[in-house]
């Protein structure tokens, strides 16, 4: 290192003085070589010399910023009259990095490893200038070596581990990080990538690579449970893997502190599997396990709410408004609100047993509350329109809620059905066929297709909307089936 001998320190500070320092803004150039004999002793010119570059590409630096040409100049006779100095390699590496000279950083980083391969950090920051490169195998085979030579810096773990990962090779960087857990000075450096690349894998839906991190991370961090259970089983599931996904979340309503949305969970499963009394009986359970927690309560009512157990729902929020109403409060005007999700979900129980004012009334208050919902807009809107009443203000908040999310095929299906309920017919008819190109073949919305195109008159288009509603629900529910039926009899009517 050229800071190594204090006799050239200073010997070498009248040269930096009078040779190096600039009295006006004008870049300096460091004079002759010979210049430096008259200073020193011969068997320290060259380590002078390299000192002398190196103060005077410093002072460029500071008067002309990290791509400095004649910076990076100086600093290359600096390392020229020092070979193999990685200090000075690692600022010529900088400032060719910031001038976009690839090859430069580059080269000076292999003069650097190349003279003394065995310490770890000439590897290692060759292996990133090689990451820099695109020349990924290289600089994955310097990263192994860097931790060959010294495995606990974390930092060369992750870099390595995130080559193998863009090479799509899952299992050897996991491997070495797990590696990782048992040597680097900070594991929790491991555990935060693990969860960032698994997030990652997610947003690309590579569930498969995210799976591998989060199980990593649920090994070597049990205190992250149940929070990576309830993901993983997340991921279990778009993998089609329902068993896994039923062990994963049993295992974490076993733990000594369980979470409310493990059980939650776990009864969504149990209901994707049409194992209904697991599901219910589960839910006993937790009604009774977490009887004080109104936030748990919810959670437990939006799964009857999925089942349609529309009776449970009620049953279950009611118990969650008297937890909050008993709850101390300073006064009722600090008291926050219920939120949106809990007067969305008891509106629709009522709504399930057809009990509609009370189901108006829930949704008034959800507006009163969260004026902006637009998901109560657009149910009360809906609602509205299905009883052929209020069109006037269902129409407004119809298409305030449009406003909201413009490619929401539920809400623009809600806005042509009340085109349809206003007579508006070739409005309900264009408005309701865009909900259909956004999201496709939905019951629902080819009924309500079917319904224009008999209101226009055309009763074989009808019929065909119909009939391909009922093909995606059968049940008695759907008016697709009465729909046909009324034409059916029609028609056998008509005959002679």
């Amino acid at each position: 290192m050229i800071m190594r001998c204090w006799f050239c320190i200073i010997c070498s500070l009248p040269l930096v003085l009078t040779g190096c320092v600039s009295t006006s803004k004008k870049p300096t150039i460091l004079g002759s070589p010979g210049i430096v004999g008259a200073f020193v002793h011969p068997d320290q010119q060259a380590l002078a010399r390299a000192l002398a570059h190196f103060a005077q590409a410093n002072l460029l630096v500071y008067e002309q910023g990290q791509g400095s040409e004649l910076a990076l100049a100086a600093y290359q006779r600096a390392f020229d009259a020092d070979p193999g100095n990685h200090d000075i390699a690692s600022r010529i590496a900088v400032i060719a990095l910031h001038r976009k000279d690839l090859p430069t950083a580059v080269a000076a980083m292999e003069a650097s490893q190349h003279s003394a391969p065995d310490a770890y950090d000439r590897n290692a920051d060759l292996a990133a200038i090689y990451q820099i490169a695109n020349r990924d195998e290289e600089a994955l085979r310097l990263y192994r070596r860097a931790l060959d030579i010294d495995n606990s810096h974390a930092a060369t773990t992750i870099a390595a581990a995130a080559l193998y990962f863009r090479g799509d090779q899952v299992e050897p960087a996991i491997s070495l990080l797990e590696q990782g857990f048992r040597s680097v000075d900070d594991p929790n450096l491991i555990n935060i990538y693990l969860y960032e690349q698994g997030r990652r894998f997610v947003s690309n839906s590579a569930y498969a690579q995210a799976r591998a991190c989060f199980e990593a991370l649920r090994a070597h961090e049990p205190s992250y449970r149940p929070a990576i259970d309830l993901i993983l089983a997340e991921l279990y599931s778009a993998l089609g893997d329902d068993a896994k996904v039923i062990e994963t979340l049993k295992a974490a309503s076993e733990l000594p502190d369980p979470d409310p949305d493990v059980y939650a969970a776990l009864a969504r499963a149990f209901h994707r599997q049409q194992r209904q009394a697991d599901a219910l009986d589960l839910l006993t359970q937790a009604r009774l396990r977490f009887a004080s927690d109104p936030d748990a309560l919810f959670a437990l009512g939006s799964v009857y709410s999925e089942m349609e157990f529309h009776k449970e729902v009620i049953a279950v929020l009611a118990e969650a408004r008297q937890r909050l109403d008993a709850a101390p409060s300073p006064t009722e005007a600090e008291r926050p609100p219920l939120s949106e999700g809990y007067y969305l979900i008891l509106a629709s129980a009522y709504d399930g047993l057809q009990e509609h004012e009370t189901t108006e009334q829930l949704l008034a208050e959800c507006l009163t509350a969260h004026p902006d919902s637009h998901r109560a807009m657009n149910f009360l809107a809906y609602l509205w329109a299905e009883q052929d009443k209020n069109l006037p203000k269902a129409l407004k908040y119809s298409l305030k809620s449009v406003t909201f999310e413009p490619k929401n095929a539920a809400y623009i299906d809600t806005l042509g059905w009340i085109y349809y309920r206003m007579k508006k017919l070739e409005l309900a008819w264009a408005t309701l066929s865009k909900a259909y190109e956004i999201i496709g073949d939905d019951a629902e919305i080819l009924l309500h297709l079917g319904d224009v195109q008999a209101a226009l008159g055309n009763t074989e288009a009808a019929v065909k909307y119909w009939t391909q509603s009922v093909a995606i629900d059968p049940a008695p529910t759907n008016r697709a089936v009465q729909q046909i039926d009324a034409q059916s009899g029609m028609s056998g009517g008509d005959k002679p």
